[in-house]
């Protein structure tokens, strides 16, 4: 006799006889195309399952992934205003670099230059061609069927990218519900494939060309010397370690919070705190950007301005990406 199913087992087999049981109840009634039936239902055995797995700990025990998070802390505590100087972005490279950090993603579109200090925008680009490891992130135009660039040797909305920096394209395809639940390794222009942006701090990471991309072929995705289950031709499902928070974030201010640099507590008290290069408790010798890959997270709002983290996950599941951003696997980036 067979062993009687288990709770849980009870349970999935229930969830999926009444979702198939619903989905064929309003195709029978509305006669519309099954696909915008399935694709829901779909969507929400995909994340019953993840709420099922739970978080994936020793994954993220053994990861060499760290989040420079901007939140509304670090508008409280760097005195310029927003949008910030491009000196601070300088300033965090320099920072990182200096702490051994393997490759930076920058996910932030900077659109437009800045007026009140040219000298600034200059140093930043002078900064990001003299570290080739940093990768900037670039935007391009949508349509309803995929992505298409409009014209060669454009800088995809962001000023300091051209052939000389590493750079990913960052724009996203949600499912029917706003939900990020796959992402593309690439996307196509006239010119060729562009590596999206997880995948061209990945390029930097592993030390690859900043142009490759993965390969498609038997159902896989192939990059880096490694095989990625595909949903499509074009997408892979992202595999969510957690919720929100389940990798390790730093303040963006505590990295560039230096000797040389003074925070609004600092002017206000009169103290050095120096949480970067601190000699006892700094960032800088303490190991926790050595040889990782570095993430800039968005996540807060500001002046009513919505700040997006790009990477949203399944309901309960939401996490940034698997790579590092200035800002990760993963919306509209803020604009900097």
């Amino acid at each position: 006799m067979p062993a009687p199913l288990s709770k849980s087992t009870r349970t999935l087999f229930d969830y999926l006889a009444w979702s198939f049981a619903v989905s064929v109840i309003v195709l029978g009634a509305t006669q519309i195309d099954p696909f915008y039936v399935v694709q829901p239902v779909e969507s929400s055995l995909i994340d019953h399952r993840f709420q099922s797995r739970g978080p994936r700990t020793e994954t993220v025990d053994s990861s060499d992934i760290v989040i420079v998070e901007i939140s509304q802390a670090s508008f409280n505590s760097l005195p310029g205003k927003w949008p910030w100087p491009r000196s601070y972005y300088t300033h965090l490279i320099r920072n990182l670099e200096r702490a051994g950090a393997k490759a930076i993603g920058l996910d932030v579109i900077f659109s437009t230059p800045d007026v009140l200090d040219p000298a600034g925008d200059a140093e930043f680009r002078q900064t990001v061609r003299q570290n080739p490891n940093v990768v900037l992130a670039g935007k391009i135009e949508s349509e309803r069927r995929g992505y298409t660039i409009r014209s060669l040797g454009e800088n995809y909305g962001n000023i300091f990218v051209d052939s000389t920096v590493r750079f990913g394209v960052v724009n996203i395809q949600t499912d029917h519900d706003g939900v990020l639940r796959r992402y593309m390794p690439f996307t196509t222009s006239p010119a060729g494939q562009l590596p999206t942006f997880s995948f061209a701090v990945l390029n930097s990471f592993f030390e690859k060309p900043s142009s490759l991309t993965a390969l498609y072929g038997d159902g896989f995705f192939h990059f880096a010397g490694r095989t990625i289950p595909c949903y499509d031709e074009t997408s892979f499902l992202i595999n969510y370690c957690g919720p929100s928070g389940t990798f390790r974030r730093i303040r963006f201010e505590d990295v560039i919070d230096d000797k040389d640099f003074l925070t609004v507590d600092e002017k206000k008290y009169g103290l050095e705190i120096n949480t970067f290069d601190d000699p006892v408790y700094g960032y800088l010798n303490d190991g926790t950007f050595e040889g990782k890959r570095t993430c800039f997270l968005w996540r807060s709002d500001k002046d009513g301005r919505r700040v997006t983290i790009r990477c949203t996950g399944p309901r309960s599941m939401r996490t940034s990406s698997r790579t590092f951003f200035i800002g990760t696997l993963s919306s509209a980036s803020g604009s900097g």
